[in-house]
């Protein structure tokens, strides 16, 4: 009798934990990622046009050197200077204006997701491809925010040239292909900038 009930009684809870796994497969799967509103987009341009440090770094620099090294592009001195500061900073505000509005009418999602990998070279991979494919609820798409912002800023600075002459024009087609490094660039240093500020602390907090 005692062996009968305690098969019955294992059967019972069998059938219970089947009947638990069976409803909780048929849940309501999470929501997805909220889609961003006009404000988050607005947020994301501020972000990578005003406030963003690591950009205007390389901007700055990039723009001293010229006091260092001079070149025919640029000039001379403190008006070589200043001329490319404008530039980077034109181009910069261009490229990220059409990327932001081009995603708003195609319902992009140009925001950066970094790799789950560990292998360094994969993350590498990751940060380059994402340049030009996006990861999608669907699956991976093509970017065509962050295509149709690098030409199409190639060709607006190219026309009105902010910050040089006429004759230094580099061409829209070859400012297209900075524009494009400028986004795998930015990708590499969210992926790792994780990783480097560890390793800073570590050498900083391990110094004699």
């Amino acid at each position: 009798y005692h062996k009968l009930t305690l098969r019955a009684n294992d059967q019972d809870q069998m059938f219970e934990n089947l009947q638990r796994s069976f409803s909780s497969s048929l849940q309501t799967p999470p929501d997805p990622v909220a889609p961003l509103s006009g404000h988050d987009r607005f947020t994301l341009f501020a972000a990578k046009t005003l406030t963003r440090v690591q950009p205007y770094a390389d901007s700055v620099l990039s723009s001293a050197f010229q006091l260092i090294s001079p070149t025919d592009v640029w000039g001379r001195g403190v008006d070589g200077f200043t001329d490319h500061l404008i530039a980077s900073f034109a181009q910069r505000v261009v490229t990220y204006g059409l990327q932001s509005g081009a995603a708003a009418v195609l319902h992009e999602d140009v925001r950066y997701k970094p790799s789950l990998s560990s292998n360094v070279w994969k993350r590498t991979g990751h940060a380059l491809i994402s340049t030009v494919v996006l990861e999608t609820p669907r699956g991976d798409d093509i970017a065509f925010a962050n295509i149709a912002a690098a030409v199409g800023s190639g060709f607006v600075i190219n026309a009105t040239h902010p910050g040089r002459d006429i004759t230094n024009r580099p061409g829209a087609w070859n400012l297209a292909a900075l524009n494009l490094v400028g986004f795998a660039q930015g990708n590499l240093w969210t992926e790792f900038k994780p990783d480097i500020k560890h390793l800073a602390r570590r050498k900083l907090l391990h110094r004699d």
